[in-house]
C-alpha cells in the first residue's frame, strides 16, 4: 500500500517528538489541536496549550523511540483519519516505560501542508 501524505505527516509527528523538537512538533499542529496527553491523563486543546504541556515533559524525557505499524488512512469529508499502533519506549525521570498504544491522528489539509487537529493514543496495559 502507498504511503499517503497525511501518513508522513503522522510519521513525521512522531520523528520530531523521538528528537524531542518542539518546533517541528508546533509546525505539525492545526490551531484547534486536541490531544491526549498520556502522562497528565487529560485532553490538551489549542497548539498553545499542547506546546505548554510538551514542554517540561521534553525537559523530564530522553531516549524516546517511537515506531508506528499497522497504518491506515481514510479520507473523510475534506479530512483523513489515520490509525495506527505506537509502540514507544522512553525514560521520564529516569525510569525505562515501554507502550503499546493504538493511535487515531484526524488530519486537515490547509493550504501548505496537512495538520493534527485531533491525536489520541490508548496505552494498552501489559497482558
Amino acid at each position: 500500500m502507498t504511503q499517503s501524505a497525511a501518513d508522513t505527516a503522522v510519521l513525521d509527528l512522531f520523528a520530531a517528538l523521538d528528537r524531542l523538537d518542539l518546533p517541528a512538533l508546533g509546525e505539525l499542529l492545526a490551531d484547534d489541536v486536541s490531544m491526549v496527553d498520556e502522562i497528565s491523563r487529560k485532553w490538551l486543546r489549542g497548539k498553545d496549550a499542547v506546546l505548554a504541556s510538551l514542554a517540561p515533559t521534553f525537559a523530564a524525557v530522553q531516549s524516546i523511540r517511537s515506531t508506528l505499524s499497522d497504518l491506515y488512512s481514510s479520507a473523510i469529508d475534506g479530512c483523513t483519519t489515520v490509525t495506527c499502533v505506537l509502540d514507544q519506549t522512553y525514560v521520564i525521570d529516569g525510569a525505562a516505560t515501554t507502550i503499546t498504544a493504538p493511535t487515531t491522528c484526524v488530519l486537515r489539509r490547509t493550504d501548505i501542508a496537512w495538520q493534527i487537529v485531533v491525536m489520541h493514543s490508548v496505552p494498552l496495559a501489559e497482558g
